[in-house]
C-alpha cells in the first residue's frame, strides 16, 4: 500500500510540474507553461503583502538562441522604439500586482536592443529551439518608456517598482508551421 501510494505521488508530480519558473526572486513568480498559451500569456503571482509595479516592456538584457544546444541562425531585426506618453498610457500599459494574487498577463522577457533576433526562414522541424534570456526589470528599465511621474506617484502611495531578474533558459515550440 505504501509503495503504491510512493508511486502514484511521484507520478502525479511529474505530470503536475509542467512550468517554468523564469525569474530569480521570490516575491513575485513569473511563470511559464511547458503548454504556453495560444495568446502567450505567463503567470504572475505576488507572494508578499506589499502591491508591485510591473512594466511589461521593462525586462532588458541579452538574448541568445539555440538550435540543438548551439547557435542558432539570426537574422537582423531592430525594434522598434516604444514609449508611453501619458498617465492614460501608463494606467493602462503597466501591470500592478495586488499582494497575494495570481494574473495571467503577456510581458517581454527581454527587450534586447542588439537587433539580432531567431531567423525564422531558417527554422526546421527537425530541430529543437530554445532561448536563454537574462535581464533585470528595476525602477530605472520601468521609466525608461516613460511613466516616471505615474510610476513616483504610486510609490507615495506605498506601490513598490518589481525590482528582479529573469534568467531561464525557455523552450520554443513552432506548433503553428506547416507539418
Amino acid at each position: 500500500m505504501k509503495r503504491t501510494l510512493t508511486i502514484l505521488t511521484i507520478i502525479l508530480f511529474n505530470n503536475c510540474s509542467t512550468q517554468i519558473k523564469l525569474n530569480k526572486g521570490n516575491n513575485v513568480d513569473f511563470i511559464q507553461m511547458h503548454k504556453p498559451t495560444p495568446d502567450g500569456k505567463f503567470l504572475i503571482k505576488n507572494n508578499t503583502s506589499d502591491t508591485y509595479i510591473i512594466d511589461p516592456m521593462g525586462f532588458f538584457g541579452k538574448i541568445f538562441y539555440l538550435e540543438n544546444d548551439g547557435p542558432a541562425p539570426l537574422m537582423w531585426y531592430p525594434e522598434g522604439y516604444f514609449y508611453r506618453f501619458s498617465d492614460a498610457d501608463c494606467n493602462r500599459d503597466l501591470i500592478i500586482l495586488e499582494p497575494y494574487k495570481q494574473i495571467e498577463a503577456n510581458f517581454t522577457l527581454c527587450r534586447d536592443l542588439s537587433g539580432s533576433d531567431l531567423d525564422v526562414t531558417k527554422i526546421s522541424r527537425s530541430n529543437r529551439y530554445s532561448y536563454i534570456v537574462k535581464s533585470v526589470h528595476n525602477k530605472s528599465t520601468a521609466i525608461a518608456s516613460g511613466c516616471k511621474n505615474y510610476i513616483e506617484n504610486l510609490e507615495r502611495l506605498g506601490y513598490k517598482v518589481l525590482e528582479d531578474s529573469i534568467s531561464a533558459k525557455v523552450p520554443l515550440t513552432f506548433d503553428y508551421l506547416e507539418k
